[in-house]
């Protein structure tokens, strides 16, 4: 018989719940985002809008487009959750403003909560968007879309921000992230970071393809495309249109006052007689400035207008929609730099 443990004088004065660390995977993407979040959009807009949404989505980079929309979708993981955040944001066009701010007050907190590094600024956004969501979150309780919100993933949010201070950055969720140590998750504002990078590199001459094969950086160099419909032929299927949009920045700035939104409409490079540089060129159709900004969602909008239209598909979207909101959550960086 193994000797009994008074575990209750080795554990006295210690509170184990303040040992555990937020985990994004199972709270906040998986539990807060699709168990919630999503399931109360669709049951206010139907699945069919919400299927339309993701089905009018714009192509970008190492970005999984739901051709089919999300209601076929049988079985989740992180991976998928993750992507469906990414362009959620586009429900702007089916909801009514007071849920799209719900919604956007959730999907800040849940990109705050994935940073590697905070500060007290951060955590102060992440805390304002949290108080601000129980604002409004009686709008759902009107609309019949819930009783109450007593539940254990809607209260543990609440705990992010003092453990976050405590403990560092909160777990991804993913199973190699579970044995990382968490020192130096969060910083003070006057705190320097200090990186050390060696002065020569151990390699040279490294092609982009072996970086992007041999070092698993497949998101190295980002691939803008331009492409006409390419017709059926043979056994190939008919390809679509494609003409990415990108943002321009202009040279020595970094804010979005300074930054524009263009489609790529050809790419192309000068003949040798006229060639004066020694880069391909594009040529670009410019949409407005950034200048408008939706007051509920905080999106910066391209034209104005709000419709959702059943004709727009992924390759005809760009040509006949009016009106774009910029997508702030299509990845960490580009939520903080449209902050």
């Amino acid at each position: 018989m193994w000797p009994t443990c008074a575990w209750e004088s080795v554990l006295e004065g210690y509170l184990i719940f303040t040992c555990l660390t937020p985990d994004i995977l199972h709270q906040l993407h998986k539990g807060i985002f699709y168990n919630h979040l999503v399931q109360w959009c669709v049951s206010i807009v139907s699945e069919k809008e919400v299927d339309a949404c993701f089905q009018a989505m714009t192509q970008y980079p190492a970005l999984c487009h739901f051709k089919k929309g999300i209601s076929l979708v049988s079985q989740w993981t992180g991976t998928e959750h993750k992507e469906m955040q990414r362009v959620f944001g586009l429900l702007a066009s089916a909801v009514e403003d007071c849920i799209l701010m719900v919604a956007c007050l959730l999907l800040d907190f849940i990109y705050y909560a994935q940073l590697q590094q905070h500060m007290d600024t951060t955590l102060a956004v992440m805390e304002e968007s949290l108080k601000t969501f129980h604002d409004y979150k009686h709008v759902l309780v009107e609309l019949e879309v819930h009783k109450d919100f007593n539940m254990p993933k809607i209260h543990s949010m609440q705990h992010y921000i003092s453990l976050i201070h405590a403990l560092g950055k909160c777990l991804l969720g993913l199973e190699e992230s579970h044995v990382v140590p968490l020192e130096d998750g969060f910083m003070d504002a006057d705190t320097k970071v200090h990186y050390k990078v060696a002065k020569t590199p151990p390699h040279h001459q490294v092609s982009v393809d072996s970086i992007e094969c041999g070092y698993g950086a497949f998101k190295f160099i980002p691939k803008i495309y331009a492409l006409p419909n390419i017709a059926a032929h043979g056994h190939k299927n008919k390809t679509p249109a494609r003409f990415d949009t990108m943002f321009i920045l202009e040279e020595d700035h970094t804010h979005t006052d300074n930054m524009w939104l263009a489609q790529v409409c050809i790419i192309f490079k000068l003949p040798e007689y006229l060639r004066t540089y020694p880069h391909l060129l594009v040529y670009i159709e410019w949409f407005t400035a950034l200048q408008h900004q939706d007051p509920m969602s905080s999106l910066y909008i391209a034209w104005c207008g709000k419709e959702i239209s059943r004709d727009w598909t992924l390759a005809n979207v760009l040509e006949k929609a009016t009106s774009f909101y910029v997508n702030s959550y299509i990845d960490l960086d580009m939520f903080l730099a449209l902050q």
